[in-house]
C-alpha cells in the first residue's frame, strides 16, 4: 500500500480538529472547576473519549510511519519557519522566567532548566536569523534543544507529583514527551545522522508531537478566549510554548516534505 504525504496531512489535520473539539467539550462540561478531575457521572464517558483520541493519534502516526516518501535531509529554511523559530524562542524565554517551580525541585535542576532555556532561545533566534541572512548555524547545537526539553519534562513531572493524573496534566506531560522525541528527530535530521531511506520515523513522530501539542494547548487557549479560564488547571506559560511548538513542528515538516527534498523509501525484505 502506497501512502503519500497528502494523505498523512489530511488525516493529521482532521484528527487534530476532532481531538480539539472533544477536549474542549470535556473541559467545559465534564471537569470539576476545583479539582481538575472529571465529574463522577462523566468518568466513563470521558475515559472512552480519551481512548478514542489516543486511537486517532496512533492511526495518523501509523500512516506517517509508512509514508512512501522520506526527506533526503535537513530542508532549506524559509522565512515562515524563521518566524516559527522566533515564536518558540520568545515562548521559551518567557517560560524560563515565569514558570512556577516547586521548592522541592533540586536547585541544580532549576539552574540547568534556566541555562538550557536561555541557550535554546538563542539557538532558535539564530535559526530565525539564518532565514533572512547568509548566516548558518552549526547543526550540532540543535542537540541543546533535546537537553532542554529533557530537563523540562523532568521538572514538570516532578512539579505535578500526585496531580499528574489530572487530564490536563496528562496531556501536558504527553505533549512534552512528543516534543522531546520530535526535537531528537529534528536534531538527527539537521545533522544528517538518520537513515530515513528505509523508515519514516521523522514523519510518524512529528505527527504524534503535533497532535499532542494541539490537544494540550488549543483547548486551553479556547478556555481563555471564552472567559472560562477558571476551568484551566495548568499554567498559561506552558501551553503557550506548546502552541508555539505545534506551529514550529508543522512548518518544519512542511519544509522537510517539499518535493525537492524528498526521496522514495527503500523497501525492506518484509515489505517486498
Amino acid at each position: 500500500m502506497t501512502i503519500n504525504k497528502t494523505t498523512v496531512y489530511v488525516l493529521t489535520l482532521l484528527g487534530t480538529l476532532g481531538i480539539i473539539i472533544m477536549r474542549t467539550v470535556q473541559n467545559l462540561l465534564m471537569v470539576e472547576t476545583g479539582s481538575g478531575f472529571f465529574f463522577e457521572g462523566y468518568t466513563l464517558t470521558a475515559t472512552v473519549m480519551l481512548i478514542f483520541m489516543l486511537g486517532i493519534i496512533l492511526a495518523a502516526a501509523i500512516y506517517g510511519f509508512i509514508c512512501s516518501t522520506v526527506p533526503r535531509g535537513a530542508p532549506k529554511p524559509n522565512k515562515i519557519w524563521g518566524a516559527a523559530c522566533a515564536l518558540v524562542a520568545f515562548a521559551v524565554l518567557y517560560e524560563v522566567f515565569f514558570t512556577e517551580i516547586s521548592i522541592n525541585i533540586p536547585r541544580w535542576q532549576v539552574a540547568l532548566h534556566f541555562g538550557l532555556g536561555v541557550a535554546t532561545t538563542v539557538i532558535l533566534l539564530l535559526h530565525a536569523i539564518s532565514t533572512v541572512t547568509t548566516f548558518k548555524l552549526p547543526p550540532l547545537l540543535d542537540v541543546i534543544l533535546v537537553l532542554f526539553w529533557t530537563i523540562k519534562l523532568i521538572i514538570i513531572f516532578s512539579n505535578y507529583s500526585s496531580l499528574a493524573a489530572i487530564t490536563e496534566n496528562v496531556f501536558e506531560l504527553a505533549s512534552l514527551c512528543g516534543i522531546l522525541v520530535f526535537v531528537l528527530q529534528f536534531a538527527k535530521l539537521q545533522n544528517g545522522v538518520t537513515p530515513y531511506k528505509t523508515n519514516n520515523a521523522f514523519l510518524g513522530f512529528s505527527v504524534i508531537a503535533f497532535m499532542l501539542c494541539a490537544a494540550y494547548s488549543v483547548p486551553q487557549i479556547l478556555l481563555y478566549i471564552t472567559a472560562n479560564k477558571d476551568l484551566a488547571h495548568t499554567s498559561n506559560v506552558t501551553f503557550i510554548t506548546g502552541f508555539a511548538m505545534m506551529i514550529f513542528i508543522g512548518t518544519y515538516v512542511f519544509l522537510a516534505f517539499k518535493e525537492e527534498n524528498l526521496t522514495a523509501k527503500i523497501k525492506t525484505e518484509n515489505e517486498e
